[in-house]
This record gives C-alpha cells, sequence and structure tokens, in this order.
C-alpha cells in the first residue's frame, strides 16, 4: 500500500516539475516511426526504405506517378499535376496536391515539392476583368454581376482550403512524427519562408503556407535544409568553362545553348516564375516557380510585372554569387550572339500571337529534315514578307528565352515553359521583331 500511495503522489509532482523547467521527452512516434508508416501517413509509396536519397530519381518518380518533365546531362525532373478525373491519385499527406514534383541530380532525387491548393493552379487562367458582351454586342451588365459573385466565392473558397489543408497536413505529420519546429529557411529574400519542420532519419519535411499563396511541401535532406538548400558554389571559371561547352553549333549554321531544363507552367499564367525557375536550375541555382510566384508578386491565376520579378531574381542570385543584368539590343543576331556564345540564354518579354505560335510550330518540324540551308532561307521570303502583317495583342504579353541563332537564315531559337514541345522552336527574326517587347535579361558571373 505504501509503493500505491507514493506512486500516486510522486509521479504527478515529477511530471508537473519536468514540465515546468520547459523540458519534454521526444515523442515515442518520432523515434520509433519506420518508413512504412510514413508512407501510411502520407497516402504514397514514396519510401521503399529508410534512405530516400540512395533511390534513382525514376523509380521514386514511378512510385509517384510522375512523368518526365526535363533531364540534361545532370539535372532531371518529374511532376505530376492534378487530374481532374483521377482525384485519389492526387492525394498526399491527406491533401489534394495540384503539382507534385521530382528534382534530380546525376540521378538521384535531390528535393521534392508538393504544391497543395495555390493561387496558380486554383484559379487558372484567372482573369481579373470582366467584361461581357451580349449577342447585340452590348455589354452584358447581369452577367458581369455574376460573374463577380463567382469569383468573389472562389477567392473566399480559395483562403478557405488554405487554412484547412495546411492544418490537416500538420495533424498528419505531428500525429505521426510530433511537434514540429518552426523555421525561417530559404536563400536570400527572394526564396525566404516560414515552415514547420519535422526531421525523421535524414530526411526533413518543410511546410509552408504564406498567406494567399499556396500551401507547400518540400523534401530534402536534413543537412540541405540545415544549409537552406544552398548548393556548393562553383568557380567562376569553372562554370564559364561548362557554360560554353553547352553551346552546340550545328551544320546548319544554327548556334543553340543546350541542357537548359525544362518546366511546364501548367494551366495557369506561370511564364514568368517558370521560365526564371529554368534559367536559374541552368546557373546551379535552385528554385521553384511557386516561390518565385510569390516574391515577384505574381497575380491569382497568373500574370506578372517582370521588372518586380527581376528584383527577386537579382536577389538570389546575388546570394549564389551571381549577377542578373539587363540586357540593351534588339532581337537582331548581332546583339544576342555574343551571350549565346558564351552559354547565356536570354530572358525575352515579347507579345504572344496565336497564329505566329502555329507557324513557327509547323516550320520548326519541317526544318529538323531539311538538308539544303540556302534554299531553306531562300524559301522562308514569303514568311518575311508575311511577318510585317502581324499586330501582335498587346495584352497577350509573355516571357521565355531566347537560347539561339542562325546568322545565314536570320532565324532565332526561342524556349517557352510549356513543355517538351516548345523547347526549341525557330522563328524569323522579321517575326520577332513584331512581337517583341526589347526587354531582356542574362544571369551572368
Amino acid at each position: 500500500m505504501k509503493y500505491d500511495w507514493m506512486q500516486q503522489w510522486f509521479r504527478p509532482l515529477l511530471i508537473a516539475v519536468v514540465l515546468g523547467t520547459g523540458w519534454q521527452a521526444a515523442p515515442l512516434a518520432a523515434q520509433e516511426a519506420d518508413f512504412a508508416q510514413l508512407n501510411e501517413m502520407l497516402g504514397r509509396d514514396l519510401f521503399q526504405d529508410d534512405n530516400l536519397w540512395n533511390d534513382a530519381d525514376s523509380e521514386v518518380a514511378a512510385r509517384l506517378w510522375c512523368k518526365v518533365e526535363s533531364k540534361t546531362e545532370h539535372l532531371s525532373s518529374y511532376r505530376r499535376y492534378a487530374s481532374p478525373d483521377k482525384n485519389d491519385m492526387d492525394i498526399f499527406a491527406g491533401a489534394k496536391s495540384y503539382s507534385l514534383a521530382i528534382y534530380g541530380q546525376d540521378g538521384a532525387p535531390d528535393r521534392l515539392s508538393i504544391i497543395f491548393v495555390n493561387k496558380g493552379d486554383f484559379f487558372g487562367t484567372f482573369d481579373d476583368d470582366i467584361v461581357i458582351y451580349d449577342n447585340r454586342g452590348q455589354r452584358d451588365i447581369t452577367a458581369e454581376t455574376k460573374e463577380k459573385k463567382r469569383r468573389r466565392d472562389l477567392e473566399s473558397d480559395f483562403k478557405a482550403a488554405m487554412l484547412t489543408e495546411a492544418k490537416a497536413i500538420e495533424e498528419k505529420f505531428g500525429a505521426l512524427l510530433g511537434q514540429p519546429k518552426s523555421e525561417v529557411v530559404g536563400m536570400g529574400r527572394a526564396g525566404r519562408e516560414k515552415v514547420k519542420r519535422w526531421d525523421w532519419k535524414g530526411h526533413a519535411f518543410l511546410l509552408s503556407s504564406p498567406r494567399e499563396e499556396y500551401v507547400g511541401l518540400k523534401i530534402m535532406s536534413s543537412e540541405k535544409a540545415d544549409n537552406d538548400g544552398k548548393p556548393e558554389r562553383v568557380k567562376d571559371a569553372d562554370l564559364r568553362r561548362k557554360l560554353r561547352r553547352h553551346v552546340e553549333t550545328r551544320p546548319s549554321g544554327d548556334v543553340v545553348v543546350t541542357q537548359i531544363p525544362m518546366v511546364n507552367q501548367g494551366n495557369k499564367g506561370f511564364c514568368v516564375p517558370a521560365t526564371w525557375e529554368r534559367y536559374l536550375r541552368y546557373m546551379g541555382i535552385p528554385a521553384d516557380m511557386y516561390v518565385l510566384a510569390m516574391a515577384g508578386g505574381t497575380a491569382a491565376g497568373g500574370g506578372t510585372n517582370a521588372d518586380k520579378m527581376s528584383l527577386a531574381v537579382q536577389d538570389l542570385a546575388l546570394v549564389n554569387g551571381r549577377q542578373l543584368s539587363p540586357v540593351r539590343g534588339t532581337v537582331e543576331p548581332r546583339d544576342i550572339k555574343r551571350y549565346i556564345d558564351d552559354g547565356l540564354p536570354l530572358m525575352w518579354c515579347m507579345l504572344v500571337d496565336d497564329g505566329l505560335t502555329k507557324d513557327t510550330l509547323a516550320r520548326t518540324k519541317v526544318r529538323k529534315d531539311i538538308r539544303d540551308w540556302t534554299e531553306w532561307a531562300k524559301g522562308l521570303k514569303d514568311a518575311r514578307m508575311a511577318a510585317k502583317k502581324i499586330i501582335p495583342d498587346p495584352t497577350q504579353g509573355h516571357m521565355c528565352m531566347i537560347i539561339g541563332y542562325n546568322e545565314k537564315t536570320r532565324e532565332l531559337a526561342i524556349s517557352d515553359s510549356w513543355g517538351a514541345a516548345f523547347q526549341e522552336r525557330w522563328m524569323l527574326v522579321e517575326e520577332a521583331a513584331r512581337v517583341s517587347r526589347d526587354q531582356f535579361w542574362i544571369i551572368g558571373l
């Protein structure tokens, strides 16, 4: 009886003393969780053992139903966008993932980025300007009022979904791995995020939910998270040699920068952050279009001020010892060749013309089988004349890269963030001049 009395009296006192000091034992679950439990919590067979980082990136992609987005000599990415008819395949940690991306390096996974509800994919190609006309060409005020209400409801749903999903994911991780640590991670002001962090056997899980932006989960090694994801810096001379090796000179006279990662921006107006992600990764700087969209002030559904985004990218470049520079000039090969020859693509602000897009895609396809390039150049005469009639829509702003040129045929190679089919397409200099806004940037050494 004495033992029972002591136990009933002493244990509550001990607990009170321990809690009073602020000391807490680590949750048993965090110490004992195995990869099978983690997979069950995630709702995906992400892990096949206790170490994700020694798997092949392609195998991880297959387990998560992600398709190849890009493969270069050293870099790879795999992505899955949410499917409207297979929602069960898009649930990750209890919430719907709109974008699930695996970034690989030298054949192994380097980091994962799972984006849940976000202002890009949630709103799609959202347009703030609501003007509706009836069949007589008159403004339909009733229809506009209904549409404005629908959009207000959509915005309300978005805010509610952010709160609900962030809480659901945190509760999932908390139940298995215990209370998270609150940290600020990322490189520079443009890449900094407040996160809730859990660590498990060398893996860091970073949950972020910046207000009215996105709910995101990043998975990387604990070591990399401790270093804010910053890569080891490459010496300028070594990088300069590497970039020049990426320049391909072809028998046709084409001079093209290769090895640029592709990013598919999806069904949203993210051309600016997506294309900057490509350029930054090409220069060895980890980047994510969703974080860049937040830093650059991209609007709901898309639409970004290029100058504002350039300030965000400049900050990220400087942290990594690189320099963002505006470039003066035109789309003439004489103005761009010095950069291309050094392995530096140019970020280019232009206007999209649907007819021109179709023409360049068709011409690029034919171009692959050309052998007589003198005759090819002569055959472009009609297209050059037609270019004078292009009247671009000033509201259709776009950003892509100029990645190559051909002085003999007077063509430019451009690359869009619309998937593999748009990795390289060729446009006449005269066509480019009609749609150019003559704003260019490079990331230099």
